[in-house]
């Protein structure tokens, strides 16, 4: 997407009226989650192409164009089950609004950024949809749902609130949805649990862009007797600590909704909940540091009154990533950093964000905490020895595209030179986009540092790419005399290079354990047949077998370096109806097994989808087990992912 900022006659003067029709506004537009000071900051770091605003851009411009080719989902009557009580159902229901929801804030999230009316016109058209089509919204989790994704339609709003392509008639007719549909149902919600922080947070921001004064004031105080009566003494949750072994995802859950709507509190009125402490000494701060305790690598000692540490939930980091900068905590950062860019919270039910507090956290911020900045070259600036060409064909490249060149005899190089400023220990890392087989798999990858060099072979066949690699970590003089080095000296049809990064050590994120088992790896019991028929598989292709009564099976079976809780992902392409919905997925861990059954009829597939979080003996004791015990013609298996926490 080309970033074009100019300002004709016609358009310097549409802005001038905008700037005096906000005169008799409340509240700015843009101005809840994120205030119009705030988007030149960002805009004008994405245009330095600087760490990691460009990378974090790039990745929400892919939710931005796949919103292009979406329609809205609106319907008359919003009916969404309870989940406990039949799961299906509530997925269902939900989808319609998930999917609008990340596609008008990313559409709207992308406009503000490039100028490009047709986000615009994406956000409206879905905005539009559901304000003229919604007059009800029904089921046990329909004020809850409603709440927490819906909420994702009102940030939209507010972001092209000033688009002259929204007419005055469309704008009221939200602003009516609002107040008769929405706004009804959410202040219904009195009780002290986590549906009251979504149900503040979602009529904070309806307020917000109502330009409500009153109403905005009675919510502030509302969310103020939330924090004052939600949170215990020890900083604890006490209507969250009852869910047993999703007690600490709960806890999560409340905070992200109760500090979202903090934030809009201060864009919008100035008044700074986030360093508030209520009467009886409760605040924001002491919930997020009680909880970060546990998921900054302690979960196994979630007290066991209140489910014990085998917690289906560990990974928290989009909402620190927003409350490190709010709180200029060291230790949030360095929680946060290594996972950048971060996205939002997945429902891997669907692949859609679950939940619509701290979307885009990475790309949002103004500024970072580290004090030596990352120092990241990309292709177009590296230096080249014999022929090398340039191509955008694969995705989730670095920048604009990357480079490749013949396999050969080590004749040509590319070179990445930083100019160091500072002499030190830095972590050097890669970036490749996806690979393919034509690609080597032992390209060589020489760090010249001060003293010496060291080898790494690549594996660039590796799909997805798109994140940072390690290298390894090395002593540089300040200067140019350290660089990174590719030749063409390996085997397959091409080598390729894009960027590499240069992080110093006090910077640097620390390494993370992550081992990947494709089909092609996992121990297979009877009859297993390769396809890469449907799209979205992981790596060249999937393994498929007729449903019966358990006794063929699948087994990725990982070799841990390191003993502790991990995260377990599967990976499956595009569904269809001749897949098991109930497909079961053992894992077995240290101490134990759990079984899920997986819906793999879901479309689109591609992505990865949590399991769970489990404890592990380092080595090949614990693993994964798909049997054919399932329901419909085929059971699928394709890849599944171990993640240390």
């Amino acid at each position: 997407m080309k970033r074009i900022r100019k300002l004709s006659m016609l358009g310097l003067t549409v802005v001038l009226l905008f700037a005096m029709a906000s005169a008799a506004q409340a509240y700015p537009h843009p101005g809840g989650l994120v205030t119009s000071g705030e988007w030149d900051t960002i805009d004008s770091k994405i245009d330095a192409n600087l760490y990691p605003w460009a990378e974090a851009f790039d990745s929400m411009m892919e939710d931005a164009d796949a919103a292009l080719g979406e329609t809205g989902h609106a319907i008359a009557t919003l009916n969404i089950p309870g989940y406990y009580a039949n799961p299906s159902a509530h997925d269902a229901a939900k989808l319609r609004l998930e999917i609008d929801a990340q596609s008008a804030y990313a559409a709207a999230v992308a406009y503000r950024l490039t100028d490009d009316t047709d986000y615009a016109d994406k956000a409206k058209e879905i905005l539009n949809d559901w304000s003229y089509t919604n007059t009800a919204i029904t089921g046990t989790d329909g004020r809850l749902v409603s709440a927490y994704v819906g909420v994702g339609l009102i940030n939209a709003a507010d972001l092209i609130k000033d688009y002259s392509g929204w007419s005055a008639a469309d704008k009221t007719q939200f602003g009516d949805w609002l107040t008769n549909v929405t706004l009804p149902v959410w202040d219904s919600i009195t009780f002290t649990s986590n549906w009251r922080d979504w149900s503040l947070y979602a009529q904070i921001a309806s307020y917000q862009f109502l330009d409500d004064e009153t109403a905005m004031a009675s919510e502030v105080n509302q969310l103020k007797t939330q924090i004052d009566v939600s949170i215990a003494d020890d900083g604890f949750l006490p209507d969250e600590t009852t869910r047993g072994q999703n007690s600490l995802w709960y806890h999560y859950f409340a905070l992200t909704s109760m500090t979202a709507a903090a934030e809009i509190v201060k864009n919008a009125t100035g008044e700074d909940l986030f360093h508030w402490t209520s009467p009886n000494g409760r605040s924001i701060k002491q919930a997020l540091d009680k909880m970060f305790y546990y998921v900054d690598g302690h979960v196994s000692e979630w007290p066991t009154a209140y489910g014990g540490g085998n917690q289906s939930f560990s990974n928290a980091r989009n909402l620190y990533e927003a409350m490190a900068e709010i709180y200029a905590d060291e230790d949030y950062e360095d929680y946060v950093k290594s996972s950048r860019p971060l996205q939002g919270r997945i429902n891997y039910s669907s692949g859609y964000y679950h939940n619509h507090a701290w979307v885009y956290p990475t790309l949002l911020r103004t500024s970072f905490l580290d004090t030596i900045a990352d120092i990241i070259i990309d292709n177009d600036e590296a230096e080249y020895t014999g022929t090398w060409s340039t191509s955008s064909f694969k995705s989730k490249k670095y920048g604009a595209d990357y480079r490749y060149t013949a396999v050969g005899t080590g004749s040509n190089k590319m070179r990445w030179r930083p100019d160091l400023v500072t002499a030190g220990t830095y972590s050097v890392y890669y970036w490749l986009p996806d690979g393919y087989t034509g690609y080597a798999s032992n390209a060589p990858f020489t760090v010249y540092y001060d003293g010496g060099s060291e080898t790494t072979l690549v594996n660039e066949q590796v799909v997805p790419g798109g994140s940072w690699k390690l290298l390894g970590t090395y002593d540089f003089a300040a200067g140019t005399g350290g660089y990174v080095e590719l030749t063409n000296n390996a085997n397959s049809t091409n080598v390729i290079g894009d960027a590499i990064k240069f992080v110093i050590e006090d910077e640097a994120p620390p390494t993370s354990v992550e081992v990947i088992v494709d089909n092609s790896d996992a121990e297979q019991t009877g009859t297993w047949n390769v396809s890469d028929y449907k799209p979205r598989e992981y790596g060249d292709d999937y393994a498929y077998t007729a449903t019966g009564t358990g006794s063929v099976k699948m087994r990725w079976r990982p070799n841990l370096p390191e003993a502790g809780t991990y995260s377990v992902y599967y990976w499956l392409p595009d569904g269809y109806g001749g897949y098991a919905s109930n497909a079961p997925f053992t894992v077995y861990y240290d101490g134990g097994s759990d079984t899920k059954t997986v819906n793999e009829q879901v479309a689109p597939g591609g992505s990865w989808k949590l399991l769970g979080s489990y404890v592990f003996a380092s080595g090949t004791s614990g693993y994964v087990e798909l049997t054919n015990n399932a329901n419909n013609t085929y059971v699928v298996g394709d890849a599944i992912k171990f993640v240390k926490n």
